[in-house]
């Protein structure tokens, strides 16, 4: 049969081989389908540790089942399947932690086993093991069978940063698995997508196809500017680098909204794997940083309640006591936010949540105890948003959580400060004012 065979960087041949016989537990599948990974591009022109030449390289497959090994089960001539590409051992601590994507003895097809460039290519029993042979659909055709695998990537980073609903996602790179992830951002409810790419010609063609609400042309258009006008000054609460840029990621980064998540999708190359990153952006902004298989930096935490307060309304009102106990209104706004505003916004202007904070001291001769606190637990999750209840040293517990309120141990005469998270001022206000009435009157 002929087989595309990987000899050495810049040697890949169309050769004649042996066709290859299914062992007891294998199967055989005539290859009707087998798209080109950008890491297949890599081993053409780099080789790879993992893999020694010569070897048939492809993993992103699909075909048709022509030979069915007596021991193996639940398959048979004629089922059109789809092959998974990095197949984990079911063995080690990872496999049993449900974590395969990190299996630290995963092998590959087009790697330890013959790939897809081929007219018939084995099953190997590893793969069958890891359940990672999958039956087509009706309907579906042997190309986008093919392509299940780098969906299945974009979809699991997509789920390790959880885009969803409300989300301004920015995907940088215009190839295939940049369509994928615009798609796919759609598809769970982000509500605005950006595509943006260094090659117009590129970006055009995969704009005409997966239509994002604005395309970026990055050779010709500045990018962060263009961001920061879409985002309304904020920046996008997701970026995916989708592209081997280190530019791109130290640019993903730094545009992320205060917060915002994100994924660095695609790897580097292995000559440059290294990039300069402004940690305290990490730190201060709380971005997330992840990429396809797991989360590899979090947000610092911990601290003051005054450093937890700094952190989480950079870019948003903060509301504070005064001294008499009336809500005053403050406005923060980190160096980056100064750094993209350039003129003043209002916080309803950019739609932001608003924190309300509202002081009072206790008059009940008890203090903060079991009735007062079974009703606010009753009015918060009726109402539906974020209140903490906070003493005068600092200690915090969630207005959810009845314990945790009567582990405050506030006594008669002790200063207790109600902070409510909500869009609407004067709803928070409002039930700030109504747990004052439940602990004081109830």
């Amino acid at each position: 049969m002929k087989a595309a065979m990987f000899s050495s960087p810049g040697n890949l041949d169309v050769v004649e081989v042996e066709t290859p016989v299914a062992g007891l537990d294998e199967l055989k599948i005539r290859v009707e389908s087998c798209a080109t990974c950008g890491t297949d591009a890599k081993i053409f022109h780099h080789g790879h540790p993992r893999l020694d030449p010569p070897q048939i390289i492809g993993h992103e497959i699909a075909g048709e089942i022509i030979a069915v090994g007596s021991d193996t089960k639940g398959f048979a001539l004629g089922d059109r399947v789809q092959v998974i590409a990095a197949v984990p051992c079911e063995e080690c601590w990872a496999c049993k932690a449900g974590k395969q994507g990190i299996c630290i003895n995963q092998t590959s097809m087009g790697y330890q086993y013959a790939g897809g460039f081929a007219e018939e290519m084995v099953i190997p029993a590893a793969v069958l093991k890891a359940h990672g042979v999958n039956k087509i659909p009706h309907g579906l055709s042997f190309d986008e069978a093919s392509v299940a695998e780098p969906l299945a990537c974009a979809l699991n980073a997509q789920r390790l940063i959880h885009v969803g609903e409300g989300d301004t996602v920015l995907v940088m790179g215009a190839g295939p698995i940049g369509c994928l992830h615009i798609r796919l951002a759609r598809a769970l409810g982000a509500k605005k997508v950006m595509l943006a790419d260094i090659n117009g010609g590129r970006l055009h063609l995969s704009a005409e196809v997966v239509k994002p609400d604005r395309a970026i042309d990055m050779s010709t258009e500045d990018l962060a500017h263009i961001v920061l006008e879409e985002t309304n000054g904020i920046g996008p609460s997701v970026v995916i680098t989708a592209a081997p840029s280190g530019q791109a990621q130290e640019q993903a980064i730094s545009m992320a909204a205060p917060g915002g998540r994100v994924s660095f999708f695609g790897g580097l190359p292995k000559d440059k794997p290294m990039i300069t990153v402004d940690s305290n952006v990490v730190h201060y902004e709380g971005a997330h940083l992840g990429r396809g298989k797991w989360f590899f930096a979090r947000p610092k935490r911990g601290g003051t309640r005054d450093d937890c307060v700094w952190k989480s309304t950079r870019g948003r009102p903060h509301y504070s006591p005064s001294p008499a106990g009336q809500c005053e209104r403050r406005y923060r706004r980190s160096d980056l936010w100064r750094r993209h505003q350039g003129r003043h916004q209002t916080p309803r202007s950019l739609g932001m949540t608003e924190e309300t904070s509202h002081t009072f001291t206790v008059h009940d001769p008890i203090g903060l105890h079991a009735r007062p606190v079974g009703q606010i637990v009753t009015l918060v999750r009726e109402r539906g948003v974020s209140v903490t209840l906070r003493d005068s040293t600092g200690k915090e517990a969630s207005a959810t959580s009845a314990l945790r309120m009567l582990a405050l141990k506030i006594k008669n005469g002790d200063s207790l400060e109600i902070i409510v998270e909500s869009d609407d001022q004067a709803l928070a206000l409002g039930l700030a004012k109504a747990i004052e009435a439940l602990v004081n009157e109830g």
